[in-house]
């Protein structure tokens, strides 16, 4: 194999957050299967919400997931206390805030759930269980803001090049670590990526999405060339029989997004890189590399398959904070006191 082109450093070149295994969250969910059964009445209800959400909603499966796990705890949470969701007032909701809040959550994850709870009332207002929404002027709990940590074009060249690609998991390594860097994807849509998604010649991938919304993501020279190494003379060896998933593991299967995170953590230590190194860093620092490089804001909310353009603003921050950075490091001027008239 001729060996993969270095990258170089010049940015305007081709190119839910799961939980990592064995987070602490872990020891939760273990609590969680021991909750209350849900009573028949609750069960059906959570079991309908779920049916709108998949048939005509169209939500990925993380997120479908996601809205049963923390629905059936404030659904049991109802059940212990008494109440029916039938009945729900302000005031219920704010005492499950409260209960979750003494159980150690982060703010961010009661914001989710009580956001989950908020689309539990409105389907029963559509389904007419409910009067009128009761939860209508309650503010949910704020999160604080924080910026997404992003890799330097250094550290990313470094991560890039652990891989080993004469081995069939490293060329597979590899081929993931640039296309992610290359597109953006999140974890699940890289996952998901079957054979007929890539188009390797003309250098896009077309990926199922949040919503189940597809869109086309080009990927540059590096990313192809890490590709065609794999699937050449990586996924052959690792193929066990017939599967169109383009990320193989040892046995054969599909990737999972847990594989994913072992190998991005087992290739970052090698790199000697400080920074917990994530599938969801490496899409921040797609975004952010290409803002530096020049790219329009609605290009990167485009490739990224954001649906608001706020969502997408909050690399500008990072991008600015690093502008500033320079500045004050740099300018002959920025050390210095203004001049009075």
């Amino acid at each position: 194999m001729p060996e993969i082109s270095s990258h170089s450093e010049d940015l305007t070149g081709e190119d839910e957050i799961s939980q990592p295994p064995g987070h602490p969250g872990e020891a939760r969910e273990k609590e969680k299967k021991e909750e209350l059964e849900l009573v028949p009445a609750f069960r059906a209800l959570l079991d309908g919400f779920l049916e709108e959400a998949i048939v005509e909603k169209g939500l990925a499966a993380n997120t479908i997931e996601a809205y049963a796990r923390d629905l059936k705890e404030f659904l049991s949470w109802l059940q212990m206390e008494g109440y029916s969701p039938e009945t729900l007032i302000a005031s219920q909701l704010d005492a499950f805030s409260s209960w979750l809040g003494h159980s150690g959550l982060a703010v961010s994850s009661i914001a989710r759930k009580i956001s989950s709870v908020r689309q539990l009332v409105s389907f029963l207002v559509r389904e007419g269980r409910l009067e009128r929404d009761p939860l209508v002027g309650i503010s949910s709990p704020r999160r604080r803001r924080r910026l997404p940590k992003v890799l330097s074009v250094r550290q990313m060249k470094c991560l890039l090049e652990q891989p080993d690609p004469q081995t069939a998991l490293g060329s597979r390594d590899r081929a993931i670590l640039e296309l992610l860097y290359a597109t953006g994807l999140r974890v699940t849509e890289l996952c998901t990526l079957t054979l007929p998604q890539l188009h390797l010649n003309a250098g896009f991938v077309r990926c199922v999405g949040k919503g189940a919304k597809e869109r086309i993501v080009p990927f540059g020279s590096h990313a192809r060339q890490a590709l065609e190494w794999y699937l050449r003379n990586g996924r052959p060896t690792l193929l066990r029989g017939p599967i169109d998933s383009i990320f193989l593991n040892s046995r054969g299967g599909g990737l999972s997004r847990q594989g994913v995170w072992k190998l991005l953590r087992r290739h970052s230590q090698e790199a000697g890189l400080s920074l917990k190194i994530h599938p969801h860093l490496l899409r921040h620092t797609f975004a952010t590399h290409l803002l530096q490089g020049g790219a329009d804001l609605k290009v990167v909310q485009l490739l990224l398959g954001h649906e608001d353009l706020v969502t997408t603003q909050v690399y500008t921050h990072v991008q600015m904070s690093a502008l500033q950075r320079v500045f004050h490091q740099h300018h002959p001027l920025a050390a210095e006191e203004p001049h009075k008239d």
